[in-house]
């Protein structure tokens, strides 16, 4: 069964159609069993950006409010595994920016660094492959560092 690891970029795209929702949708049907991890901030980020995105558009606030309806439902009937924003996940995203603090592309930023920190105790639990979907070029690279098989979904890899 596939594990994966989606920063909030990605999940976005879910509800929301742009480069990699048809990607994003075929892993996260329930036909296929994914198992798809997430840092519980994304919650907020997910909305967040959903909010934004429909101000920026000229779709109606009641199409918004239906994808985020939907993603909301999605996190009360376990579509997705949360992993809480304990100490833990905190003191790692700490070490992660002070050691990825002057790379090329600019210091890695908080935010990410929960993100990259819950997907690596994740990972660091089980001997199993977790793939690592993001949409963000400087995170994509620092979470490849980091060993993680890294997704792109507005450019996923062929198959078959």
């Amino acid at each position: 069964m596939p594990r994966y690891f989606f920063d909030s970029s990605p999940i976005v795209k879910r509800y929301h159609r742009e480069a990699g929702t048809d990607w994003v949708r075929r892993v996260c049907a329930p036909r296929s069993h994914p198992v798809i991890y997430l840092s519980q901030i994304a919650q907020v980020e997910v909305i967040a950006a959903s909010r934004g995105a429909g101000r920026l558009e000229s779709t109606h606030p009641s199409s918004f409010e239906a994808l985020i309806n939907q993603f909301e439902r999605h996190i009360t009937h376990a579509a997705y595994h949360p992993v809480p924003a304990a100490n833990a996940v905190i003191a790692l995203a700490a070490k992660l920016c002070s050691k990825y603090w002057d790379i090329n592309s600019g210091p890695l930023r908080s935010l990410t660094a929960v993100h990259l920190a819950s997907a690596l105790l994740i990972a660091s639990g089980s001997s199993d492959e977790l793939i690592f979907v993001t949409a963000d070029t400087q995170l994509a690279t620092i979470a490849a560092f980091q060993g993680f098989r890294v997704v792109n979904p507005a450019y996923p890899p062929r198959t078959g």
